[in-house]
């Protein structure tokens, strides 16, 4: 099995090629079969064909745009938040600790995690209550 670097010049489409390069994920190739670690110092999995690691890409893209749909949405507290993160990622939602953002005295940071992945989420407090205005 040999590590192996999509280049963009066509094997994958723009939107599986733009999580590829934006992530840590590692592949490797051993004949026709693709496998797949979320970095390179995990274990890999098979994939399978080219088409299974376009599917497990553009899987990530369509996840991240379901919350980046929700940027400019404001809830009544964490609370409230919580319930449509969930929705958005299908599963119990856990909160990590709130962080100022360096040179945005307004803005926090809360890490938010699930069994499969995790995203950092800046968020601001308004009179109304708080208004996500990004996710990482």
């Amino acid at each position: 099995m040999k590590k192996y670097e999509f280049t963009g010049t066509g094997e994958l489409s723009e939107k599986a090629f733009n999580v590829y390069s934006n992530s840590d994920f590692a592949f490797y190739k051993d004949g026709d079969t693709f496998y797949g670690a979320y970095n390179s110092n995990e274990e890999p999995f098979e994939l399978g064909a080219i088409e299974d690691v376009e599917s497990f890409l553009t899987g990530f893209a369509e996840e991240k745009s379901g919350m980046k749909n929700l940027i400019g949405k404001k809830w009544e507290d964490l609370t409230e938040m919580q319930e449509d993160l969930e929705c958005c990622l299908e599963g119990e939602v856990h909160f990590g600790d709130i962080q100022s953002v360096p040179f945005s005295p307004s803005t926090r940071r809360i890490e938010i995690y699930n069994d499969n992945e995790s995203y950092m989420l800046d968020f601001i407090k308004t009179e109304d209550g708080v208004e996500l205005i990004d996710v990482n």
